[in-house]
């Protein structure tokens, strides 16, 4: 049986459908490093819990860095993933007395931390010690040594991944392409035992681009998480609805299709959530009536609509500068057309907005910042033009944001 996910990440069998994905995913990770490519909510993290929870051949550890900032913050959540996590942990105080001063500083810390303590309170230490701030990159190979002495092979999932590079280059370029050439040579070492799997909603590879060090991400191998098909999505439903002893009307799961369009997992959750609870008011079985009630009513126009406003308030933080009106504007238009908006028509917007750059510039930035927007779930390529991903993001932002944004 399966419950109703729509906040955290889905672990175990709420991680729905995904069977095909981790398959390749684990086939992939056998032989080389992995980036797992795919828009916000989207399933990325639940796919690593998943890998933390069943490891098979490795030793996994998890490690979140979007809140990271600089290359020594990054080093200090690496350590302390490695010593929350028992073999790694065992692995390094077992083997830390053989390397050089890097590591000198293990001998100081509480002993809590050697018998395992709480991730917390070893950052707390961690952040203490002046060897991780002035030499970051080699206690960060240390532990990478370290590692290749053990007999199983640790997978180091980092979550997020995209969010920090762009920290690093908005605190420091120079600091932040010091880091990537460090995390290059690292995963390239002939003796690594360490496998590295990367993860993030914003699109790395555009970001790295920008910056002109796409080629410090070469090596790592795409994975696509897609969308669910309209199968699996009926099939999700299906289970939904049995897990919770009700009946599954005739239809219901045809209209939640319609009300979502593309089948992304955390919309299809949202939807179903909204009908449970407008059904547990009424009192009577959902059908298509009720869903299409829920969405209209509770969903898009009552206080869930948070969840919707969020996808316009960080518009502000990842996009930057200029790009931020750009992209709102731009959206705006989209939300207002009944069918898909040629790249011909948005390009004209972006080039009015614009006052550098010649054509051919213009339309390769122009190109990149389509490229996030798909990244974010804002639009997608249909039918030879642009749409939002989204349905129901698309009519809630028509109704608040089309007329003012998309003249």
């Amino acid at each position: 049986m399966i419950d109703l996910v729509c906040g955290d990440a889905p672990r175990g069998a709420n991680y729905f459908g995904r069977e095909v994905m981790l398959s390749e995913l684990r086939i992939a990770l056998q032989t080389d490093n992995v980036l797992l490519v795919a828009p916000r909510r989207f399933g990325k993290t639940g796919a690593m819990f998943q890998l933390l929870d069943q490891p098979a051949a490795f030793s996994p550890v998890y490690m979140n860095v979007q809140h990271i900032h600089s290359p020594q913050a990054f080093i200090v959540e690496l350590i302390a993933a490695l010593l929350s996590n028992s073999t790694s942990r065992k692995l390094i105080y077992a083997s830390a007395g053989a390397m050089h001063d890097a590591f000198r500083w293990l001998r100081d810390l509480p002993e809590s931390i050697a018998l395992g303590g709480e991730l917390g309170k070893i950052k707390i230490e961690l952040r203490k010690r002046e060897e991780l701030a002035e030499r970051w990159d080699e206690v960060g190979s240390d532990a990478f040594s370290l590692l290749a002495k053990g007999e199983q092979q640790t997978l180091l999932m980092i979550d997020e991944f995209p969010i920090m590079i762009q920290h690093l280059l908005h605190a420091s370029e120079p600091e932040a392409k010091r880091c990537l050439h460090w995390l290059q040579r690292a995963r390239q070492l002939p003796d690594s035992n360490t496998r590295f799997l990367f993860a993030g909603s914003i699109n790395l590879l555009s970001t790295l681009d920008r910056h002109r060090l796409v080629d410090t991400a070469l090596d790592l191998r795409s994975v696509r998480v897609p969308p669910w098909d309209s199968a699996t999505t009926k099939a999700y439903v299906r289970q939904i609805f049995a897990s919770r002893g009700l009946e599954l009307v005739e239809g219901v799961c045809e209209e939640v299709l319609g009300q979502v369009g593309a089948p992304i997992p955390y919309m299809v959750a949202l939807v179903l959530r909204a009908s449970f609870e407008r059904s547990s008011h009424a009192g009577w079985n959902i059908d298509r009536e009720m869903v299409a009630a829920a969405v209209e009513e509770d969903l898009l126009r009552g206080p869930p609509t948070a969840v919707f406003m969020h996808y316009r308030t960080r518009i502000a933080e990842y996009y930057p500068g200029r790009e931020q009106a750009i992209v709102r504007r731009l959206l705006g238009l989209v939300s207002v057309a009944d069918n898909p908006v040629k790249k011909e028509t948005l390009f004209t917007i972006y080039r009015d907005a614009q006052d550098d750059g010649d054509d051919d510039d213009l339309l390769n930035r122009f190109s990149l910042l389509l490229e996030r927007m798909e990244n974010d779930v804002y639009v997608r390529r249909v039918d030879g033009g642009y749409d939002f991903y989204s349905f129901l993001l698309k009519r809630w932002w028509r109704d608040r944001f089309g007329f003012q944004e998309g003249r």
